[in-house]
């Protein structure tokens, strides 16, 4: 782990563990799940500031 990284614990529902793991198959079957995380989480914080400028 690079040393500018901060480790977090997550849970997911039953519901989410479906759905991470059908995207894991689909999109990021080459990449580690930390990978799949990370990608994730940055797209999801793109996705809130873009609604964040639309709003303002």
């Amino acid at each position: 782990m690079k040393a500018d990284t901060r480790r977090y614990s997550i849970s997911v529902t039953k519901d989410m563990d479906a759905d991470l793991k059908a995207v894991k198959e689909e999109l990021y079957s080459e990449d580690s799940q930390s990978e799949m995380f990370r990608d994730l989480i940055a797209r999801g914080l793109d996705a809130w500031k873009a609604s964040e400028r639309e709003i303002q």
